[in-house]
């Protein structure tokens, strides 16, 4: 049986989650799966097929401003901002338009915690499934050892990823929750 809800019809993830139903977002090349299957583990030094970015986490969009579907004006409007502590982007997964939410993890912050990179993405790795433990309802990405700004200098993130159409309270909600969760202490 389908859900019930139309992509557009429900408010938030977790309330179509609660009644059983699985909005599917997205559709990535999973390594393994560990029981949830709104958490995903990318292929090592891949962005997944189907994911493009409309912007990066300044707001800067990666197109006009006029070609901008009409969903991710609503994201750019009503929820985007450099002010959560962790890094906003407009993307669209598989078609469908979402609002991403991304900690980063480099060989500078490694060192700012007195670690090697290895340590760190194994930290994040064993983060990123903690976050996915605790919010069965958000879709919970770890992708390690990208490289799509830093020549030569792969990064490893987490992300959380939601519908264009997530209430705006609920979304504020969850990226309190992911800045003061995601973080290691320094």
């Amino acid at each position: 049986m389908g859900c019930p809800f139309s992509w557009k019809g429900y408010v938030g993830m977790w309330f179509a989650t609660l009644v059983g139903c699985r909005i599917d977002i997205i559709k990535a090349q999973a390594t393994e799966k560990r029981g949830n299957d709104m958490l995903h583990t990318l292929e090592k030094g891949e962005y997944p097929k189907g994911h493009r970015y409309w912007s990066n986490a300044t707001g800067d969009l990666n197109a006009a401003l006029e070609d901008l579907p009409v969903q991710l004006r609503r994201v750019l409007d009503e929820l985007w901002s450099d002010g959560y502590g962790v890094e906003c982007y407009l993307v669209e997964w598989n078609g469908r338009y979402c609002v991403q939410l991304s900690a980063m993890y480099d060989g500078s912050y490694a060192a700012d915690l007195g670690i090697g990179y290895p340590e760190l993405v194994e930290l994040a790795r064993r983060r990123a499934e903690e976050l996915g433990a605790e919010r069965q309802d958000l879709h919970v990405v770890f992708a390690e050892d990208v490289d799509q700004w830093k020549a030569n200098d792969p990064f490893t993130e987490i992300w959380v990823v939601m519908p264009w159409d997530v209430d705006a309270d609920a979304f504020h909600e969850v990226a309190d929750w992911f800045n003061s969760r995601c973080y290691f202490n320094e």
